[in-house]
């Protein structure tokens, strides 16, 4: 039985109830890369991301701020998007 087969005869014994996803739910389901903020931001696929809202935690391992939003970055299917970061293009 396959991983579709199972989740169908699943959904046909117990149901299904969608819910709604709120925003806080896509973020959480969107990748997440952990990355070091240097002093010129973040860089991500030859784009360069940097706030002002990062300077508490530049420079410090992404290891450091687990848990605070400062090394935490995540991708969306189309962009590249920092933590509350400003998009700038190259260096």
């Amino acid at each position: 039985m396959s991983p579709n087969q199972a989740w169908a005869a699943l959904i046909a014994m117990c149901g299904y109830v969608p819910l709604p996803l709120t925003g806080r739910d896509y973020l959480e389901l969107l990748p997440v890369r952990w990355h070091r903020i240097t002093e010129r931001g973040i860089r991500i696929d030859h784009r360069t991301y940097d706030h002002e809202v990062s300077d508490p935690v530049r420079g410090s391992p992404p290891e450091s701020v687990a848990g605070r939003a400062g090394g935490r970055s995540t991708t969306t299917p189309t962009t590249a998007a920092g933590s509350g970061s400003g998009c700038r293009t190259g260096n």
